[in-house]
């Protein structure tokens, strides 16, 4: 093997390592939000002068802003420790940026409104590339270096 192709399989070994680095970072970014929402959930919607005004606001304001992205957040640092695990977390970060930028894209169409939404536009969108260049990368090194997918199911044979 030449020296490029040594590099290029080289290369490919740090997918796993790529996957993990974006998952930590979204990890960090996920548990600030969900510990910020649970913490302090009326402080953190009144930038945005969403005001709650009785305890069971504050209680779907805990869960539905702070309790899922903490959720979310503990799934992926806990799917770096588990090899298997590092597709279908990545996967998962994928579809939760996608699914939030989907929704983020077609609000500032409809109110016109990108000033508030800029940084986590920004955010959606950079951690949504960096899952699917992680996904991609993974993807190719499975297919270049001949490992089975993390997920295979392999055929038993009950002739016996």
């Amino acid at each position: 093997m030449t020296s490029s192709g040594a590099e290029f399989h080289r290369a490919l070994r740090l997918a796993p390592h790529v996957s993990r680095i974006v998952l930590v970072l979204v990890a960090i970014l996920l548990f600030r939000i969900g510990s910020r929402y649970i913490l302090d959930p009326a402080g953190a919607l009144s930038p945005d002068g969403i005001v709650l005004r009785s305890a069971s606001a504050m209680t779907v304001a805990r869960v539905g802003l702070g309790a899922f992205p903490l959720a979310i957040a503990i799934f992926a640092l806990g799917s770096v420790f588990v090899s298997r695990a590092l597709t279908a977390a990545t996967s998962l970060v994928a579809i939760v940026m996608a699914t939030a930028l989907t929704v983020r894209v077609a609000d500032i169409a409809r109110h016109s409104g990108i000033a508030g939404n800029r940084g986590p536009l920004i955010g959606e969108g950079l951690f949504l590339a960096l899952s699917l260049i992680a996904l991609a990368w993974t993807a190719a090194s499975r297919w270049i270096l001949g490992r089975p997918a993390v997920c295979s199911v392999q055929a038993v044979d009950q002739s016996s």
